[in-house]
């Protein structure tokens, strides 16, 4: 399960670079940790999804991976960014016109965020699979107590996913001998019998490869002597250094935004924010303070005394006899 075998870059992972000295369950952990954090933070904290930016860029130059490298390990996203361009447009609320076209604001800072994580994540995994063989992280997680379902699932397909496309070429050339030409619609049955075939070889495959890893003693895991060593205090400090600094970036986005908030919140001057204490000075709620506005006075006029002093509300009161409802209410001590 050579990196080179499976779509890796040979030349990279030969180097010998202090990320690729790490542990590999060193790195696996890291990743974790930074997809976690870019998970956690907040879609409207761009300055954030730069610092994370920053952060992968400083551990790719460290491993000394080209950027071009970086980038063509982005094209597997690009199915997801076709279907996020849609949110702008199905979104609701306030909306921008940009070059005359109407976007809603939140399905923009929705798709922003989505592309932002999704490429973090894949950065940070680009990352990890130049530095590390695919033996080498399925080991580091088997080190780290991760399912040996998963382990083996995830190390069976990369050992076999050539197997598959190299018996899937091998029946696509014997169509073509025999004179399919699989460029026109009318040949889509033959396409579809093959990969029925396929199927079915793949399933006897796995059926007699699971009978001879038994027979030899396999238990479902990676054999003891293949796992990597333990790693030292220092190894995971180095390694989870910069995982750390995405989480700090995280605690201060959200302390920042909820400080903002906050000055939207009850402290501000604004019209919709302001409050003023209200004591209500008869019947149950005697003495308590309630919130001021609109609904807050509806309730205070529904409010009615529990002994013998009557309650008078506008709707009380007739047209013309507005002063004497004033003269009542300042008898109660209403407002």
């Amino acid at each position: 399960m050579s990196g080179a075998a499976h779509g890796g870059n040979e030349e990279l992972l030969g180097l010998d670079t202090p990320l690729h000295r790490l542990p590999p369950q060193t790195k696996v952990a890291a990743l974790g940790v930074f997809a976690v954090a870019v998970a956690l933070t907040p879609t409207h904290a761009a300055w954030a999804f730069g610092l994370h930016l920053v952060l992968v860029l400083a551990a790719a130059t460290v491993a000394q991976i080209p950027p071009g490298d970086l980038l063509r390990r982005l094209v597997i996203e690009v199915p997801f960014v076709f279907f996020v361009i849609v949110l702008p447009f199905v979104a609701t609320g306030d909306r921008v016109h940009i070059a005359g076209i109407p976007l809603a604001v939140d399905g923009l800072w929705l798709a922003f965020g989505i592309v932002a994580k999704a490429s973090l994540v894949l950065l940070g995994t680009a990352v990890l699979a130049a530095c590390t063989p695919p033996a080498a992280i399925l080991a580091g997680a088997e080190r780290l107590h991760a399912p040996r379902v998963m382990t083996a699932i995830a190390g069976f397909t990369i050992r076999y996913v050539e197997v598959v496309l190299a018996e899937l070429g091998r029946m696509r050339t014997a169509r073509i001998a025999r004179g399919d030409d699989p460029r026109f619609l009318w040949q889509a049955r033959a396409v579809i019998r093959s990969a029925g075939t396929l199927l079915v070889r793949c399933f006897e495959r796995g059926e007699r490869v699971q009978l001879a890893m038994i027979s030899r003693g396999w238990d479902g895991g990676i054999p003891a002597g293949l796992l990597t060593s333990p790693a030292n205090a220092v190894q995971w400090a180095g390694a989870l250094s910069l995982p750390a600094l995405a989480g700090l970036t995280v605690v201060a986005a959200r302390v920042l935004g909820a400080c903002t908030r906050g000055g939207d919140g009850p402290t501000s001057a604004g019209p919709r924010t302001r409050r003023r204490d209200l004591r209500v000075s008869t019947g149950p709620c005697r003495g308590r303070v309630a919130a001021s506005g609109p609904r807050a006075r509806r309730d205070t006029r529904r409010t009615r005394p529990t002994t013998g002093t009557t309650a008078y509300g506008p709707e009380d009161v007739p047209a013309s006899g507005i002063t004497t409802y004033a003269r009542i209410a300042r008898s109660t001590g209403r407002p």
